[in-house]
């Protein structure tokens, strides 16, 4: 019973040191998960192209999108799509479940707050910059310059909050009670 009472209060002292108001945190963490849904169903349909004919599909999606076949990007990427090999397909497919992983585990780690996901999100989010920026410094719009202010909003903030998480107590410090109760 002491074993129980001990680890109750060890867990509302880490309830406590969490509870601060983390609305853009929760916005991260949200923004990952939802990007980890993308990539999942991007992954799972480009994976039910493997086997098929990639122009045959293109061209089925263009008309039943009324997109006319004759618009220069629509009539390029027909083009090229012939060139795209299964062995490629696998391997976007491949990658994009990782990423989708990724994006899950980040969601999740920065909602229990661990350490190493900041660590792991500020690598994965700082890495978009340099592309938006070259965007921006290319042709301005809108959609590029939010992107962008999203991702180095998203590194200050988690660079802040990084020196805010405590960092991980030694095992002994959590496991040494347990012993002590066990022993009496």
């Amino acid at each position: 019973m002491a074993l129980l009472h001990h680890y109750r209060g060890l867990l509302r002292t880490v309830e406590c040191e969490y509870k601060r108001s983390n609305h853009f945190m929760r916005v991260i963490a949200i923004g990952r998960f939802l990007y980890g849904i993308v990539l999942l169903g991007l992954g799972l349909t480009i994976f039910n192209l493997i086997g098929k004919s990639l122009a045959d599909e293109l061209l089925a999606l263009v008309t039943k999108l009324h997109i006319s076949s004759h618009v220069y990007y629509v009539h390029w990427l027909l083009q090229k799509i012939s060139t795209v090999s299964i062995g490629i397909l696998i391997l976007i497919t491949v990658v994009n479940f990782f990423y989708a992983v990724l994006a899950f585990v980040e969601a999740l780690g920065l909602t229990f707050g661990k350490r190493w996901c900041y660590w792991l999100v500020i690598w994965d989010t700082a890495s978009f910059i340099p592309i938006e920026a070259y965007q921006l410094f290319k042709e301005f719009g809108w959609v590029n310059f939010i992107l962008f202010a999203y991702y180095l909003a998203s590194v200050i903030y988690l660079l802040r909050e990084l020196k805010q998480v405590p960092k991980q107590r030694n095992q002994e410090v959590i496991l040494s009670p347990l012993l002590t109760d066990l022993i009496k």
